[in-house]
């Protein structure tokens, strides 16, 4: 029963990675602008980073599917033996969610990407930025039906909230705008947790030269946190790694080499904005959150994870990101190219569109 003066909402990431809980961080500031309550539904190093961020709010332990990738440079076949724990895991979390719904009343929930969190009693809201799924050139014809599958489960709540701009391209390209879910459909614009302080922040951390920022599965997330401190441990360079592990160890064997386990939100804006030379996965999150902040970098997509490599195809021209493929990637010489890249003009891609978004609710 809910016992709140303010009307309840859940709010659940997908935890592959930082980046879905990252981006709900904007989200949850403008429902509580409007004083809804909200109440956390995740696990692990996703729920942990909504914790810090919002201490104030409750949450609640609602494991997903743990997804670990090939070391390889194919997930093809890593990923297909795991869409049957998949289904049983939407099945699994549909009936704990009925159960979470009885239990506190909310008025609605915001699902980032985990399907099976809908309810018939409550407003239910499904957030991506992947409508379609691209597959390796060996499957492109899977894709239709893949979509197909997609939108079967996005049919089930009440709307769709996409993180980009309605008009094509945007910041995801295809992955947004080629097809269309099947229930009413809301794009938000750019909702990076960043760019909202006081520009006249003072440098924070010292001054480093290199950022790296490391997330996503294992064996890959540390598979570049390795590479990194390879390459620049011994270099000229004064570099911070942000592992994206909160609550793990943070220690560092080199003195040129910072290591920091995680970052509150302000603490990691300050950081990004007085380091020239970023280093990160090529994540959708990522990308949003750099063009924010106006930032150039050096993307390196996941080996074999399509969606990665897709977003550095479409966003390698757009004259701040140089994307490297981690097997060829030569850190040293990919930095030199960076730095004689100009700062960019302000781009157009940068707000967002969420001031209002809780009418909806």
């Amino acid at each position: 029963m809910n016992t709140h003066k303010q009307p309840i909402v859940f709010v659940s990431p997908l935890n592959w990675g930082l980046g879905h809980a990252s981006r709900l961080i904007a989200i949850v500031k403008q429902l509580r602008k409007h004083n809804y309550t909200i109440i956390f539904l995740g696990e692990k190093s996703s729920l942990h980073l909504l914790k810090e961020e919002f201490p104030e709010f409750q949450w609640h332990e609602l494991p997903g599917k743990t997804i670990r990738y090939s070391a390889g440079s194919s997930q093809v076949f890593k990923m297909l033996f795991s869409i049957f724990g998949l289904i049983r895991q939407v099945i699994t979390e549909h009936k704990k969610l009925a159960q979470l719904v009885k239990l506190y009343s909310p008025e609605a929930i915001i699902s980032d990407n985990r399907p099976g969190l809908f309810n018939k009693k409550i407003r239910s809201i499904y957030m991506t930025h992947q409508v379609m799924i691209k597959l390796p050139k060996g499957l492109k014809m899977f894709e239709p039906v893949l979509f197909r599958v997609h939108n079967a489960l996005i049919k089930n709540f009440d709307e769709c909230w996409i993180p980009d701009f309605s008009n094509y391209p945007g910041l995801a390209g295809d992955l947004s705008h080629k097809y269309s879910p099947a229930v009413p459909c809301r794009f938000l614009g750019n909702i990076s947790r960043f760019g909202d302080q006081d520009k006249n922040i003072a440098s924070y951390y010292g001054n480093f030269d290199i950022l790296g920022i490391i997330s996503g599965p294992e064996p890959q997330r540390s598979n570049l946190e390795n590479m990194l401190i390879t390459y620049l441990a011994n270099s000229r360079y004064k570099t911070a790694i942000v592992r994206g592990l909160p609550g793990a160890p943070a220690k560092s064997s080199f003195p040129s080499i910072t290591m920091f386990s995680h970052l509150k939100s302000r603490e990691l804006e300050k950081l990004l904005t007085f380091t020239p030379i970023i280093i990160s996965r090529c994540g959708y999150t990522t990308i949003m959150d750099l063009l924010r902040l106006n930032k150039k970098a050096i993307l390196i997509p996941t080996p074999g994870q399509t969606e990665q490599i897709y977003l550095g195809e479409l966003h390698k021209n757009a004259g701040q990101f140089i994307v490297a493929n981690q097997d060829t990637f030569e850190p040293l010489k990919t930095i030199k190219m960076l730095e004689n890249i100009s700062m960019p003009a302000k781009n157009t891609l940068s707000g967002n569109r969420i001031e209002n978004l809780t009418m909806s609710l």
